[in-house]
């Protein structure tokens, strides 16, 4: 996107925006780490907010000018938040909140506070939209557009932060974290491509087709992978996706480094044609036909159970994988699930040929 009524828009090479120049000529800049995580944003005024991710990508801290707040994750959802005012000289000024989350959702179901617990309401999206005191008072409440943006509030708009599943509302810049990437509210999209390429759909920065029935809490939501001639059988007759030994405790590392083990993760892969490459024919291993190609919803998978790898970072260490696993996951861009893979969260892609 190009331009609205409201703004016109600026790209780098890599698909990132890195400018936002509204009608009435207030200006925005973005900057991008080298991993494509947005680094800082430059407002207006030209205050900066700036950003700090982890190993695995999860934002860890949001600074500006008026205050800091540190983050720290369960997986990936936001367990923690440490806020410290910077016009605050006293212990006052720092305040810890937690969330607790509806099972394995990112739905939140409770904020926890120094000042007492409150109870959050959500919608069939999971989208809060209410919250209530100890006392049963509702101290928050508020509705979104079909853009997500709030039309409709009562009390403080970051009270609750949360909007869409997965996505963190950062009212300093007008946009929303959504994990692997930010959503902008104004215009529907993302400010980068999907991670993912056209394996997220063809609108790379788009959003779900359909808020009222879709969300993506991670920013992308689509992986592949060529299945073996069990597993074949097993997509065939609509039924979940085995790994070799759901049992078995193999690290990551050990995964990666040997294809042969019979361990509990799939590998999969955000590029659909390395998941084409992996299901040719091999004559030389004795695979004489092609496999078939599931395309996998992770959205539908507990996130807990969901490890991007394709950086290299060794998510069970927090360090980088040793070779070879290191090569191969970058080359791959894999993702791997631990565990079986529903029957719900995975389509047929593409079938193998007859054997």
């Amino acid at each position: 996107m190009l331009e609205t009524r409201e703004a016109t828009f600026s790209y780098d090479e890599e698909g990132n925006l890195i400018q936002k120049v509204e009608s009435n000529g207030d200006m925005w800049q973005y900057e991008y780490f080298g991993n494509g995580m947005m680094s800082k944003v430059i407002r207006p005024d030209n205050t900066e907010v700036t950003f700090k991710y982890d190993s695995l990508g999860r934002r860890i801290e949001k600074c500006s000018d008026e205050k800091t707040i540190s983050f720290v994750w369960d997986g990936n959802t936001l367990l923690h938040e440490y806020v410290s005012e910077k016009a605050s000289t006293d212990v006052e000024g720092e305040k810890l909140v937690t969330w607790v989350y509806d099972g394995e959702s990112f739905t939140p179901s409770a904020k926890i506070t120094c000042e007492g617990s409150y109870s959050i309401i959500s919608d069939y999206l999971g989208t809060p939209v209410e919250a209530y005191d100890e006392q049963g008072k509702k101290v928050w409440s508020a509705t979104l557009d079909i853009y997500g943006r709030v039309k409709d509030l009562l009390g403080e708009q970051d009270f609750i932060p949360f909007r869409y599943q997965g996505q963190y509302e950062d009212e300093e810049i007008g946009l929303y974290y959504n994990r692997f990437r930010y959503y902008d509210l104004s215009t529907g999209t993302y400010t980068q491509i999907d991670p993912i390429g056209l394996s997220g759909g063809m609108v790379l920065y788009g959003y779900v087709k359909d808020t009222n029935t879709q969300f993506d809490p991670l920013g992308w939501i689509t992986v592949y992978r060529a299945l073996t001639d069990a597993q074949e059988s097993q997509a065939l007759n609509n039924e979940p996706i085995t790994p070799k030994n759901s049992k078995a405790n193999y690290s990551i590392q050990e995964h990666i480094d040997d294809g042969n083990l019979r361990t509990q993760y799939l590998s999969t892969t955000k590029k659909k044609h390395t998941a084409e490459r992996y299901a040719q024919p091999n004559p030389k291993r004795g695979k004489m036909t092609s496999s078939t190609i599931i395309a996998i919803d992770t959205d539908k998978l507990d996130p807990n159970k969901v490890f991007d790898v394709s950086n290299g970072i060794d998510p069970q260490t927090d360090k980088s994988f040793r070779k070879p696993a290191v090569d191969y996951a970058k080359k791959d861009a894999e993702v791997l699930i631990q565990g079986e893979i529903p029957k719900s969260a995975y389509t047929i892609h593409k079938k193998g040929r007859c054997r």
